[in-house]
């Protein structure tokens, strides 16, 4: 019987290099249970840290990428690795120096520590950088810290043919030169080596053909959650594979046959103190179905307070039940995280997209989810890059840095020191240098039409556009001819405005015999609008407020849609009433006059307020 010390648990490459597998945690619980003491090794933290990373590496890639470019191997690929390509060729300097202190950039990547966000997303973009390199080096081979993709590996024939071609099996040079596990193969009595997805099967085979050759005696087996995982791996093997002490074999496979692959998106497991620390974020991962059915039972906020990171996944039924559970979990403090897949009723993701484009505060990061390339790859998340267009105002600068983050896993490491809110809020600067922080350098302007800088009033027309809670017919109208122009901006960009107008005398005539009051008098207070990412801020508010004190003896009133919940809100909070209500033809809604308290009109009698809890 081999020392209890000498028995090494692996997780292979890839998967995530923050987390154990739950598989890896039941099968090192189960272990310990019964009297083992078996030694953990990550090996794609490893592979991660220690050969990613590592500046020999990065130079042999970017070679590689030199050679297969002068040969025309990327030629006719798409436009995104062919110029990925040209720029890791054309480097002078041939690698990217990791980051001082070194110590501080594993802890990042590996153990999902988020002290400081502006240097978290630097570190997290440069792993992920290191990824696209080996991805392009060893193309048609893709790696992210997620999974492991080869479109050709259908069979096990072309499996075991990548296994030993070093140009696209990255796993080959990493097992041969560079892995370092706790235990040396050559004094390690027992190896066991678990699979949690298809993708992580190349790496578990690479990492098995290689020991088992430099040491033929080892006694080494592999332990997959599917019964086809497992079959893979004993016929590839075939009598290379001995079953690391057979009371071994079976316990961990009793202890991890209930697992369903899910990865680092299914259940936690157990973990020692020497691994709690690492699995804790995972721990407060929830995974959920977006279904009728489940909506309901929400995860409660944790005990600190905090919020927990939601992985929603394969929506069904109605949107407006969808995004109130949405709205619901939101208020609570948790961070909302969708992810769509081509299962999914295209309809419905058209409009959960579009949903989320409007509304980052409910909806806070979403992937799309495609299909696996091959029988031995793992499905792949794509994220959007980039800000979403407002119609056609200026871009906001920056990128959101849950765009640079992207997955639960490195998320939930910035929800455990900061809310779910100021999360949605930081940006990441185009120069990389700068963690900035929406709202922190709002400046509010009240301004007639003809005083406004040059092209603020185009700006200001293309955002009430885009609100598109207006006809536009009479937009530039109206605004050339306002009373008053109020307008947020921060670091020269609009981002939120509202005006008041003198309307034309036919409309006022007309919404005065439609509502019953005389509204010839007063001043119209609308065409607000805020930038999706802004709001949730009061801008909107603010500026009503900002306009309305400087009415100057006018009187005002709001025309506001009997659906527009958002723009009825900001009018309560500048304690202002609904006074009358009516049909609209031209727009087929109820349409409500409000005005603010102070100015009522005298002997008007307020209608019942509407419900807006």
């Amino acid at each position: 019987m081999p020392r209890l010390t000498e028995i090494l648990l692996v997780q292979p490459p890839v998967q995530h290099p923050a987390l154990l597998t739950p598989a890896v945690l039941q099968a090192e619980a189960a272990l310990r249970a019964e009297g083992r003491s078996p030694v953990l090794f990550h090996a794609g933290a490893d592979f991660s840290v220690n050969y990613l990373m590592a500046v020999p590496v990065q130079a042999q890639l970017i070679n590689r990428v030199r050679e297969r470019l002068h040969k025309g191997q990327y030629h006719g690929l798409a436009d995104d690795i062919l110029q990925r390509a040209e720029r890791y060729a054309e480097r002078r300097d041939s690698v990217d120096p990791v980051p001082d202190p070194p110590e501080a950039w594993m802890a990042a990547v590996t153990s999902a520590s988020c002290s400081d966000p502006l240097s978290f997303a630097q570190t997290i973009y440069r792993f992920d950088e290191r990824l696209r390199l080996a991805s392009v080096a060893c193309f048609p081979t893709h790696l992210d810290r997620r999974g492991f993709s080869h479109p050709a590996l259908d069979d096990e024939s072309a499996l075991v043919a990548y296994l030993e071609e070093p140009a696209q099996n990255p796993f080959l040079e990493y097992v041969r030169h560079w892995c370092r596990p706790p235990i040396a193969i050559e004094q390690c009595a027992a190896a066991v080596i678990i699979v949690s997805t298809a993708g992580q099967i190349a790496g578990a085979l690479t990492m098995a053909r290689s020991w088992k050759k430099r040491r033929p005696l080892l006694k080494l087996c592999i332990c997959a959650v599917t019964e086809r995982l497992q079959r893979s791996a004993e016929d590839l093997l075939g009598n290379m594979l001995q079953p690391a002490d057979w009371e071994i074999y079976c316990i961990v496979q009793r202890a991890i046959k209930a697992i369903d692959g899910t990865g680092t998106n299914g259940a936690a497991g157990e973990a020692d103190e020497r691994t709690g620390n690492q699995q804790r974020g995972l721990q407060q991962i929830r995974s959920c179905l977006l279904q009728p059915e489940f909506l309901q039972d929400l995860p409660a906020p944790r005990e600190d307070g905090g919020g927990s990171v939601i992985v929603w996944r394969h929506p069904q039924g109605k949107l407006a039940s969808i995004s109130r559970a949405l709205f619901q979990a939101a208020k609570q403090g948790h961070w909302n995280h969708l992810v769509l897949s081509a299962q999914d009723d295209p309809s419905l993701v058209a409009r959960l997209k579009g949903f989320a484009d409007e509304n980052p505060y409910i909806i806070h990061s979403w992937c799309r989810r495609e299909k696996p390339l091959s029988k031995y790859s793992d499905a792949m998340d794509f994220y959007p890059v980039g800000n979403p267009s407002y119609g056609k105002t200026a871009p906001l600068p920056g990128q959101p840095m849950w765009q640079r983050l992207q997955d639960p896993v490195y998320l939930q490491a910035c929800l455990a020191r900061r809310s779910a809110k100021l999360v949605v809020q930081q940006r990441v600067s185009d120069d990389e240098r700068e963690m900035a922080t929406l709202g922190s350098r709002l400046v509010y302007c009240y301004l007639p039409p003809g005083q406004l800088p040059p092209g603020y009033l185009d700006e200001i027309i293309m955002m009430v556009e885009a609100g598109g809670t207006v006809g536009s017919q009479w937009l530039r109208y109206n605004l050339e001819r306002a009373f008053l122009i109020g307008y947020a901006e921060e670091n020269g960009i609009i981002v939120g405005n509202s005006s008041l107008k003198h309307p034309r005398q036919e409309y006022v005539a007309a919404v005065s015999a439609q509502c019953g009051i005389d509204l010839h008098d007063y001043l119209e207070r609308g065409y607000t609008s805020v930038r999706p990412e802004y709001r949730s801020m009061g801008i909107g508010a603010k500026l009503l407020e900002g306009l309305t004190v400087r009415a100057e003896g006018y009187k005002v009133y709001s025309v506001i849609a009997e659906d527009n919940v958002a723009t009825q809100k900001m009018a309560v909070r500048n304690r202002t009433r609904l006074v009358a209500s009516f049909f609209s033809e031209r727009t087929q809604k109820q349409i409500g006059i409000w005005i603010p308290e102070w100015m009522l009109p005298e002997g008007v009698p307020l209608p019942r307020q509407p419900d807006l809890q």
